[in-house]
């Protein structure tokens, strides 16, 4: 179960990560490099530049790798979806995900409230990002609250496995979100030619330099708002299953 006042697909079970995109936007919380009074400032000091490190880090491998994105096939997809939807895509791939749209409009991200989180809030604040802090255990009513509150005007993004497992699993909370907004879930297949695979739970890709790097766009999936929980759980294998389909393919693609 979640903590108590907190949506249920929240809960622990539950745990995912957001992106989500708005224009007009306006300020969710505080600038992320705003000084916050609940860390030393040795710590805050260490955070910003490890942020500031990290951001430039993705940009350095990022500019070294070449992107084959069909803008067709997104424009496509964007238009079946009725110029919005809640974009799936795993979490191995933030990297070169987060490089690629790092010039789309400004994109917010869910991250978590602990301190692991911090380092990655300032990262992607560095590449242009802004960000919503919540997860299952801190914060994470207020956050999804928010999600709900902007999707009218938005254009939102999700690694369903993450953040902390397990790997290709698509959670639920997704599915919920696209009953609550009516937006469509639309898979995004991410591959590299050649990388480095860290020994994390997702398995975290590193593009290696002069690489290559595909993008994709699969169908808006439609979830109805009346379904049953057994209905919501095949659909959910479904859009599992999709996924990994997208991604077997776009690999086979991407590695000959």
């Amino acid at each position: 179960m979640g903590t108590q006042g907190e949506p249920q697909f929240l809960s622990k079970r539950h745990e995912l990560t957001i992106t989500c995109t708005q224009r007009p936007i306006t300020p969710l919380l505080p600038h992320p490099m705003t000084p916050s009074p609940h860390r030393p400032v040795r710590q805050r000091l260490w955070f910003a530049l490890a942020g500031f490190l990290g951001s430039w880090l993705v940009r350095l491998v990022g500019c070294t790798v070449r992107v084959i994105s069909r803008p067709d096939n997104r424009r496509k997809t964007v238009a079946a979806g009725g110029g919005r939807g809640i974009y799936l895509f795993w979490h191995r791939m933030i990297l070169i995900t987060a490089y690629h749209h790092r010039k789309m409009p400004i994109i917010r991200v869910l991250i978590s409230q602990h301190a692991d989180g911090e380092y990655i809030a300032r990262a992607i604040h560095w590449l242009g990002y802004g960000t919503v802090r919540g997860s299952s255990t801190r914060g994470g009513a207020q956050a999804i609250a928010e999600m709900l509150r902007i999707a009218p005007q938005s254009i939102l993004a999700i690694t369903p496995d993450g953040p902390r497992g397990p790997r290709h699993t698509l959670k639920l909370g997704p599915l919920y979100l696209s009953q609550k907004t009516g937006l469509p879930l639309i898979p995004v297949a991410v591959s590299v030619s050649r990388f480095w695979e860290l020994p994390s739970w997702d398995r975290f890709q590193i593009p290696k330099p002069c690489s290559r790097a595909i993008v994709r766009y699969g169908d808006p999936i439609h979830v109805p708002p009346d379904l049953s929980d057994d209905e919501l759980e095949q659909l959910r294998q479904r859009v599992e299953r999709t996924m990994c389909r997208l991604y077997d393919a776009l690999d086979r693609e991407c590695h000959r």
